[in-house]
Formats: C-alpha cells, sequence, structure tokens
C-alpha cells in the first residue's frame, strides 16, 4: 500500500521510533517521514508509505503551525526541556514586555539553527558533534514566520504560549532562545505541539499508540491515496495515451495550460492514479508538460 500516514506523536519516542512502530504494524520497512518532531513535542508527524516516500520532499516543504510554550528567565543546553540549565533569572516579564519584542520576529528573519540539530556538518548531524563534546554553530538561515500570536501569558511562571506559524527549516527552540536573548533574560521551550502541517491537522491525525500490528487494517484504511497526499498541488487528469508517455518521462505538448509555468501540480489517469508530478514549462516557444517525478502507470 502506498500513501501518506497522518499521525499524532505523543511527546517522548523520536520520530524514527514512529517510524518504527508502523514499520511493524503495517509489515512494510519502506516508511519514512517529512519532518522530524523532537521527542518532547507532540502533534502531526507524516509518514511516508511505500511509493509515498516519494512525496516526503513535497510535504516537507508546506508550512507548519505549532503551540509553543516558551519559559522566561531560564536557559538550557538545547534550547528546550532537554537540555542541561545554563542559567536562571529570578526577574519577571510582563505580558508588555513580551509584546513588544514579537514584531521583531514576523516575517523573514535570520535564525541560527540549534546545536543539537539534526542538520549535518562534514558528514555528521550537529547532536552526534554535541554527544562528542564539539558544539558547532552554524551561519544564520533565513526562515519565514507566517503568523506569531501570544495566546497566553503566565506572568507568575514567565511562560507565554504561542501560536507559531512558519516556513520549513524554522526551529521553535531556536525562536524560544532569541526571544529571551531580545528581553534579555533567556528562554527556552517547554512544551510543543505541531498543530498541522499544510492541511494535515493534528485532530485528524491517527494516534501513535495505536501503531500496533492488531490494528492493522484500521491503519491501512487511514493512510491517504498517493493521488490526495498533496492537495495544495493543483490536479490535472490525462487520457490512457498521455499517461503512458509521461510515465516514460516523456514532455507532453500543451496547445495551452490554466497551469502557471515552473509550479508544481498533480498528473493522474483518468482513473485516478498518481502518474507523476510534474511542471508546466516552456520550451522554444511551445508549452510542455514535464514529468519531475514518475509513479508508472498500470
Amino acid at each position: 500500500m502506498d500513501g501518506v500516514l497522518n499521525v499524532y506523536k505523543h511527546p517522548g519516542p523520536t520520530s524514527h521510533d514512529i517510524v518504527e512502530m508502523a514499520r511493524k504494524a503495517l509489515g512494510n520497512r519502506k516508511i519514512g517521514h517529512a519532518g522530524t518532531l523532537d521527542p518532547l513535542a507532540e502533534g502531526v508527524l507524516l509518514l511516508c508509505i511505500g511509493k509515498g516516500t516519494r512525496l516526503s520532499e513535497y510535504l516537507a516543504d508546506l508550512p507548519k503551525e505549532y503551540l509553543a510554550e516558551i519559559t522566561f528567565g531560564i536557559t538550557t543546553s538545547t534550547y528546550d526541556a532537554e537540555g542541561e540549565i545554563i542559567s536562571r533569572s529570578d526577574k519577571k516579564v510582563s505580558e508588555e514586555d513580551v509584546r513588544s519584542i514579537m514584531k521583531q520576529f514576523i516575517g523573514e528573519i535570520e535564525q541560527v539553527p540549534p546545536p543539537s540539530s539534526a542538520i549535518r556538518h562534514k558528514g555528521k548531524k550537529l547532536y552526534e558533534w554535541a554527544r562528542e563534546g564539539t558544539v558547532i554553530e552554524l551561519p544564520p538561515r533565513k526562515v519565514t514566520i507566517y503568523e506569531l500570536i501570544l495566546e497566553h501569558f503566565d506572568p507568575e511562571k514567565n511562560k507565554a504560549l504561542f501560536r507559531v506559524s512558519c516556513s520549513k527549516g524554522t526551529y521553535i527552540r531556536a525562536l524560544a532562545r532569541d526571544m529571551g536573548e531580545k528581553i534579555g533574560i533567556g528562554a527556552y521551550l517547554s512544551q510543543l505541539k505541531r498543530t498541522s502541517v499544510g492541511p494535515f491537522k493534528s485532530e485528524e491525525a491517527y494516534p501513535a499508540v495505536l501503531l500496533k500490528r492488531e490494528n492493522k487494517e484500521e491503519i491501512e484504511q487511514r493512510i491517504i491515496p498517493l493521488i490526495e497526499a498533496l492537495p495544495h498541488f493543483p490536479l490535472f487528469i490525462v487520457d490512457n495515451r498521455q499517461a503512458l508517455k509521461l510515465s516514460s518521462g516523456v514532455l507532453l505538448p500543451l496547445q495551452k495550460s490554466v497551469f502557471p509555468v515552473g509550479k508544481y501540480i498533480r498528473v493522474a489517469s483518468m482513473n485516478r492514479q498518481l502518474i507523476c508530478i510534474g511542471k508546466v514549462i516552456v520550451k522554444d516557444g511551445q508549452t510542455y508538460l514535464k514529468p519531475e517525478k514518475v509513479f508508472g502507470y498500470e
């Protein structure tokens, strides 16, 4: 079976642990995920199954939304609750203090990834370097915070709950660190819930704790077919002859196209089998549909 499974990851296990649970439950080794959630985080984790693993790069590019609890006055080695406490401050912050810095973190910003992240440096992940006692600090990266909303503020506990909508590559741990630095007393990410990845919502996710062999039939019913796994891409239906050409990687001439040039589209047969992910291109004055990632046609 091929497709995508929207799973609700609970706090504790790693994203790879959840993948292993799904592999055992479905008896299928060809399963991966599209976007890591840290062990203490919970929420939406997209599992790619069978040919669905070839969709992971498109799913990883989707914007994400989080509920993030940030505690001010404490810093940790990992910028979250997993790390060792580095500093404490008795100073209290006010809601006004928090709101006064929020605008600086909306839009395109530069962010230095956490030293305990999974980003690779010289062939090893940063957290592997950190375990060996070497802290690698990468140059800032540009990310986008589309929306930053203060949902709740607790002045007694120095805690703020934010709703964050952001681009691929954004580290909420790093956002907590940077907000703490702006206020001047430090901060760390104390809780995190990913509420959505693109159109995939946490309230529709299948609980990871139910990823067991005895639930295999139920799990399979929740797998989203390939053709429906990228609903944000426009859908183009082709006939049998066109499907065969595209499945062979051949450019398909178009008289005209309602799809914008250079944007990804889903291409499917008349029986709704996903043939490829393609793009409309212009070559020598002629408009073509170019298959970018082919899934075959039967």
